[in-house]
């Protein structure tokens, strides 16, 4: 270990006893009398693991331990007494420690407790790094795959995610645009917070309004209570609107009236609240027709295109075919509990000769449903 056993024990005999063991073990050592003196240490040091005495004179083991834990300590504490009770041994849990040993201690011991606490950190240090690669890639490694298009879309994810641009996705029915636009969320500033969705083509034209900015009690026959609309909810987040043009358009103007001033009036409402919510719209059209036809509002369109990622289906990225589908398959094996299998070779030409209208999503779905359906 690089970073330095820190002992806190107010018996000196107790000091020297375990810094001879941990020296012996390769460990350096730091040893300090007391509570106060191993705050000042970690104030302005990083110790690898901490040895804390329970009983001591001035500020006792548990009253530094929780101060040692306000500071952001990371690394693990054991805790030794010679007055050793579940109670004390609950508590001190309770407060963040990793273990908990009773005094006479003896070195094999506090030896198997020091490599079970460290292992146990290293293994909280590995699954907080998975939790940052999986945040900006989770999303994207169910639908990217090695072509080069499908490496342009992670790149413009990439490229976009940290700014507070509104993004446009187009792309076909189940190409994934609602996964790229989490993948936005979660690559940005705003990933601990709200990720709303919304598909506009799924409620009723005299909802939609109500859905997105929400409605006072008595707004209209049967709004009983308030309601908080998708703008509220998304407040600090990103709010997804899934085939915005579907959407009326007179919720269009509106619409655009929210996106320029940052405010929304509910329904039945007389004050407007203000709103920080970024914007990821999506389409299985290509909007600019739509415009063209006289459908959705040009001014609408250019507040939204502000970066536009276009998908391509799955038919015009043939190399993605077998990755995913491999990808899919270990998924579906590990949710299933049956063993993963390779892909036969008839069913390789089968899969890189059918079309996949239904994309990303229909091609998972089969897999999904081979590997539940298959005996061998």
């Amino acid at each position: 270990m690089s970073l330095p056993a820190l002992v806190v024990d107010d018996e000196p005999q107790i000091r020297v006893f375990l810094a001879d063991i941990l020296e012996a073990e390769g460990f350096k050592v730091v040893a300090v009398a007391g509570g106060q003196a191993a705050l000042e240490y970690v104030s302005s040091s990083a110790p690898g693991l901490v040895l804390l005495d329970l009983s001591m004179p001035g500020l006792d083991g548990m009253e530094t331990l929780k101060r040692l834990k306000a500071t952001g300590l990371k690394a693990p504490v054991i805790i030794l007494t010679g007055h050793g009770n579940i109670r004390s041994a609950v508590e001190a849990i309770r407060l963040g420690a990793y273990d908990y040993l009773t005094k006479p201690l003896r070195a094999p011991e506090i030896m198997v407790a020091i490599r079970q606490a460290l292992r146990h950190r290293q293994l909280l240090a590995e699954i907080d790094e998975l939790k940052i690669q999986l945040a900006s890639s989770s999303a994207l490694g169910w639908l990217v795959g090695p072509s080069p298009e499908s490496q342009i879309v992670a790149e413009h994810v990439k490229q976009v995610a940290k700014s507070m641009l509104t993004v446009l996705i187009e792309g076909e029915t189940g190409t994934g645009k609602e996964l790229v636009a989490r993948a936005i969320h979660e690559m940005s500033d705003r990933r601990k917070n709200p990720f709303i969705a919304l598909d506009c083509g799924a409620i009723p034209d005299t909802l939609i309004e109500s859905e997105l900015f929400g409605h006072e009690k008595g707004a209209f026959t049967g709004a009983d209570r308030r309601r908080e609309g998708h703008f509220q909810l998304a407040d600090g987040g990103t709010l997804f609107l899934d085939e915005v043009a579907n959407l009326p358009f007179a919720i269009q103007a509106t619409l655009l009236r929210v996106l320029q001033q940052r405010e929304v009036q509910p329904l039945g409402g007389t004050v407007l609240v203000a709103v920080n919510v970024r914007i990821i719209a999506a389409s299985n059209v290509p909007l600019q027709a739509e415009v063209r036809a006289g459908r959705f509002r040009p001014d609408l369109y250019y507040r939204l295109n502000e970066f536009i990622i276009p998908l391509p289906p799955l038919r015009g990225r043939r190399d993605d075919v077998l990755p995913l589908a491999n990808r899919f398959l270990a998924e579906a094996s590990m949710e299933f509990g049956r063993p993963v299998r390779a892909i036969s070779e008839e069913a390789t030409e089968l899969l890189l000769r059918y079309p996949w209208p239904g994309n990303v999503r229909e091609l998972r779905n089969v897999i999904r449903r081979a590997v539940l359906l298959t005996s061998d």
